[in-house]
């Protein structure tokens, strides 16, 4: 049997979720429902149904899922360089199976080749023109140019690096490395 919800007793000051009750409100409504003024956490206050207060459907004023919504500074700029990525794989031909996980920490590690820290920028600005924080990043190399974006075949590269590697094969650039190296005997 389930319970009565018009049987429990509530007071100013009991809480549910973010909302402390203050009083009774005047207001009813139609089906003589009793609607309680409270005070969200967040200092905001409003008229909210008993009953949406006891069976949880009211947990605060919006505030709570606006934060669970909230993503970390530069998430959503990471977010937006992961799909560039996978739609250039996509309109290439390529196949691009990295995870979320994947990708971020390739292009959060310095270049595989020089060692340079990841210092591109990607800015995404959200609605309204809101700005949520670049996402600092290096790219990414794949090692066979003829495979798409597979775990076992990328590596991080910064810029520079991946522009002087273009279409060479991992061990062609490297050899180019050492002849230039060699040539100007470093």
């Amino acid at each position: 049997m389930g319970l009565d919800n018009r049987k429990i007793v509530m007071s100013p000051g009991d809480r549910y979720g973010r909302w402390e009750i203050v009083k009774e409100s005047s207001k009813r409504s139609s089906g003589g429902i009793v609607y309680w003024y409270c005070r969200c956490e967040c200092g905001v206050t409003r008229d909210v149904s008993g009953t949406s207060l006891r069976n949880g459907r009211s947990k605060s004023c919006g505030c709570l899922g606006d934060e669970m919504r909230r993503l970390e500074y530069g998430e959503a700029s990471f977010n937006k360089l992961f799909k560039l990525y996978k739609i250039g794989a996509a309109e290439r031909g390529l196949r691009f199976s990295l995870t979320k996980k994947q990708f971020k920490e390739l292009t959060s590690s310095n270049c595989f080749y020089c060692g340079d820290e990841p210092s591109r920028a990607c800015k995404n600005n959200g609605k309204k023109g809101r700005f949520y924080g670049n996402y600092i990043y290096n790219g990414i190399d794949r090692v066979d140019n003829s495979l798409g974006y597979l775990p076992k075949n990328c590596i991080p590269c910064c810029f520079e690096c991946n522009q002087a590697k273009l279409t060479s094969s991992q061990d062609e650039f490297l050899k180019r490395v050492k002849k230039i190296y060699e040539h100007l005997g470093l």
